[in-house]
């Protein structure tokens, strides 16, 4: 677990992308409430230097699947990382400070206003990479029936310095290149340690590639159609799973999800 004094640091060494606080959606001056006027569950990070950094920084090491909105007050240089009352918000690092207990639901609509502290609203992307990845949630991808997939994990020569951007792009490559795109069904990224897994429907889909797997599973899982659930071995494993749309195939997330 990554202290948080560790975190500034990474802050300071600006390896956070600062064109991640473009995925909120500032909402006022005061604490963030929800439609009820409820005050939202929390994970705090101190010696924050400023709003944006606060945003990249929830959205880079917490759980994006119960994010809903961020809250930074900046006379005390604190960060909250707010999500909804039942849940739990999974970090890849250790908050300096948590509260569990508040009744906050859905995404903040309105603040309480206060001087000097800040409220953005999450706004969960419904797809990147031309609409072809869609995000499923925090942990490692099923499908609709809660069953595992295939998967080949790259070793990190094939993708240096890796991010989920990569991860998807060298998953689609290496389909692509071996025609199995209509086979490939997500990825499932780590960042904390920078595995890239790509998806594959059960069958032996998973392409022949001895010079870019780390690590392959052929057998023993039984995923079929797109992810619509995760699962989280660990409460810390901080894994993205995405779901991809074959430009050969329709996608039908919602309607899996909507049958399951």
């Amino acid at each position: 677990m990554i202290k948080t004094s560790s975190s500034i640091l990474l802050l300071l060494l600006g390896i956070l992308d600062s064109t991640k606080a473009q995925s909120f959606t500032y909402l006022g001056e005061g604490y963030c409430r929800d439609v009820e006027n409820q005050a939202y569950n929390y994970g705090r990070f101190n010696h924050v230097v400023n709003f944006d950094t606060c945003k990249s920084l929830c959205l880079t090491v917490v759980s994006r699947s119960n994010l809903r909105g961020v809250e930074y007050k900046a006379t005390d240089r604190q960060c909250d990382c707010e999500f909804e009352a039942g849940q739990k918000l999974y970090s890849g690092m250790e908050f300096d400070e948590t509260r569990d207990q508040l009744k906050g639901t859905g995404y903040p609509t309105q603040v309480q206003p206060t001087r000097s502290v800040h409220c953005a609203v999450y706004d969960p992307p419904a797809s990147i990479t031309n609409g072809k990845w869609t995000e499923i949630g925090e942990g490692f991808c099923q499908d609709a029936s809660g069953n595992r997939y295939d998967f080949g994990k790259f070793n990190q020569s094939i993708i240096p310095s890796p991010t989920l951007a990569k991860c998807q792009t060298e998953c689609e490559r290496n389909a692509q290149e071996n025609q199995k795109e209509s086979f490939l069904k997500g990825v499932a990224f780590k960042p904390s340690t920078e595995a890239c897994m790509c998806h594959y429907a059960s069958g032996g889909h998973v392409p022949e590639s001895p010079d870019e797997w780390d690590f392959t599973r052929r057998t023993g899982r039984i995923g079929n159609g797109e992810p619509a659930t995760t699962m989280l071995e660990d409460e810390d494993d901080n894994v993205l799973c995405y779901t991809y749309e074959s430009t050969k195939m329709k996608h039908y997330l919602r309607s899996q999800v909507a049958r399951a």
